[in-house]
């Protein structure tokens, strides 16, 4: 969960003018946000009157969630003085402070700049006051499945899923498989030394013991109570004596599908008991269409003087010509988004696949960044814990050339035969607000980092650094910056372009469009060969 307090932005007056990425549009399609409109400070107390209103079912809830008409104002001016929090923004600091008031309610704090994880939870509570963040505003969010776009959603686990079963939401620590209930007794005493024996007769399942085997019967799925006219977990999950299966569907509509199972190998249903099915080949359709892939190779150089990396300079160059383009300023992430939003929009481009090295440790971070202050809703990311393998958009796709080549760029020359090419040296801890003007004699040793230098590469670094020293050679930082990130991007392109070449001649495919890793694309060469 990102940390709370000063770091997040705080509520404030309703902001009318959205980003390029459209998030006024996304909210609108969501039939599960009531949206705060109002002109003054007081979004974050609309907000919370609003969603109590909802949770309490209360009498003149349309005319408090009408932004437009005065009792949500009144009902948040009288809820901000009783809590003595001052008019104006709100931060999660002061979130807290109304849920002092309001302790009969968990508060459930989503943002978007975090995209949409959950940055407050209050202390657990029948009720909940869900509250989503965004643009320093607040709005209310009515069903967390609705928001999220599935069937389900667990605040113990913050999940979303689609079926209400052990498989897709276990919430291992304290959920009972048997029941689905959290903190079954019968569970918690048993689950390291037996199986559940205690048979239903009705339900064809087992259960701990007697509490268990009562939870199913009182209890619905999701934990609560069962009321008049709903099905328990007897009812809703009940095991086939022919397949074993536990199905949530009606029998007669399981004995349709009764011994059936999806191969996601073979990609259709298929008797599991009896099915055999082996490694299926690969095979590349031809496109038949003219549009194309466009490469985009870049590099991000970045400050550090203030604790944080912050990026001050983003070079790229594609595969379709030689010609580079900068991204300076403070914005420069944001820039090289727009144009590589830009390059995938063209009619006759099918996707462009951008390519950094190390974008999984290093790259990747400025680029995610980015998309979660857009408020990017159509993300796909594939990570290796905290690494980041691959994030894709509609027709864009990030990658990382170390995946595929786990070697330093310096190292490049050698290995592709680019001898005309060489890597240079840029002192990066010299990066700093102070010396972004900088012209005059060479920064010292130390910011080159020769320490964090292979042997080899710090041999060459002394001899290259004391001949510049000697020749009393004027550094100019801007140029230095600019022509060292120009520099890494030739080799890499260069380097890239080898590889695809290479290995497209061996194994008739591009390993770098179809796949992110070297391991993937040994994989898909294999089959298809």
């Amino acid at each position: 969960m990102p940390p709370s307090g000063s770091g997040l932005p705080k509520g404030k007056r309703k902001r009318h003018i959205f980003g390029t990425d459209n998030y006024g549009d996304f909210l609108k399609s969501k039939r599960s946000v009531v949206r705060i409109m109002n002109d003054d400070e007081l979004c974050c107390a609309r907000a919370i009157i609003v969603a109590k209103a909802i949770e309490d079912d209360h009498p003149q809830v349309k005319s408090i969630k009408d932004s437009r008409k005065p009792l949500q104002k009144q009902l948040a001016q009288q809820l901000q003085e009783e809590v003595r929090v001052p008019l104006g923004p709100c931060s999660l600091d002061q979130i807290k402070l109304f849920e002092i008031i309001l302790c009969d309610y968990q508060f459930v704090v989503i943002s978007a700049e975090h995209g949409h994880s959950i940055v407050h939870k209050g202390p657990e509570s029948n009720k909940q006051i869900k509250l989503l963040m965004h643009d320093g505003h607040f709005d209310v969010v009515t069903k967390l499945p609705g928001f999220f776009g599935s069937n389900y959603y667990c605040l113990r686990c913050e999940k979303a899923y689609t079926t209400e079963d052990y498989n897709h939401h276990s919430c291992r620590r304290t959920k009972c498989h048997a029941c689905f209930q959290f903190h079954c007794r019968d569970y918690e005493l048993l689950k390291h030394t037996k199986k559940p024996e205690l048979p239903c007769k009705h339900c064809n399942r087992h259960f701990y013991g007697v509490t268990c085997q009562l939870n199913h019967l009182t209890q619905k799925a999701n934990g609560k109570a069962v009321a008049p006219g709903e099905k328990n977990v007897c009812d809703s999950h009940k095991k086939c004596s022919i397949c074993s299966h536990v199905f949530t569907s009606n029998a007669e509509e399981h004995m349709k599908h009764c011994g059936l199972q999806y191969c996601p190998s073979c990609e259709k249903e298929v008797n599991i008991l009896q099915h055999k099915c082996y490694l299926q080949a690969v095979t590349h359709e031809q496109k038949k269409n003219k549009q194309r892939t466009i490469f985009v190779y870049f590099d991000i150089e970045a400050r550090q003087d203030t604790g944080n990396h912050v990026a001050n300079l983003v070079c790229a160059e594609t595969d379709q010509n030689d010609t580079q383009f900068t991204f300076e300023g403070k914005d420069c992430v944001h820039d090289f988004i727009q144009w590589v939003h830009l390059l995938a929009n063209q009619e006759d481009v099918e996707k462009v696949i951008v390519v950094a090295h190390n974008f999984k440790g290093y790259d990747g971070y400025f680029i995610l960044d980015e998309l979660y202050k857009q408020h990017t809703t159509n993300l796909k990311q594939i990570e290796n814990g905290a690494k980041i393998l691959s994030l894709e958009l509609p027709n864009i796709k990030f990658i990382d050339s170390m995946n595929f080549f786990p070697m330093a760029l310096s190292n490049f020359p050698k290995t592709f035969g680019l001898n005309e090419m060489k890597k240079g040296f840029f002192p990066h801890f010299f990066n700093t607000q102070q010396n972004q003007i900088y012209e005059g004699y060479m920064p010292e040793k130390s910011y080159y980092d020769p320490d964090g230098m292979s042997p080899q590469r710090k041999e060459e670094f002394d001899k290259w650094y004391n001949e510049k020293v000697t020749e009393r050679y004027i550094f100019n930082f801007q140029h230095e910056l600019l022509a060292y990130c120009q520099s890494d991007i030739r080799l890499l392109k260069q380097g890239c372009m080898k590889f695809q070449s290479q290995f497209h001649e061996i194994c008739g495919f591009n390993p770098m469009v179809h796949c992110i890793t070297i391991a993937s694309a040994c994989n898909v060469a294999y089959r298809k060969n």
